[in-house]
């Protein structure tokens, strides 16, 4: 997680393609990333918000079981 923290997370998804989360993902970042037992791979969703003219990230969640990693 170490420079995540302070630069901001980002998703990569399936394709590989990259879109930057908002700062208020980070601490729904590393709550998830710290309730993992998982070393390497970890795929989470993350659930983003329309709010005024941005979006927010509003929770992430581990999904456990994903194969492609």
């Amino acid at each position: 997680m170490g420079h995540c923290i302070e630069s901001g997370y980002g998703m990569v998804r399936k394709d590989g393609s990259m879109t930057l989360l908002d700062p208020k993902a980070t601490p729904y970042i590393v709550g998830a990333l710290m309730q993992t037992s998982t070393e390497t791979g970890v795929w989470l969703c993350v659930e983003r918000r329309q709010q005024g003219d941005k979006i927010e990230t509003v929770s992430a969640l581990e999904i456990v079981g994903v194969q492609g990693t």
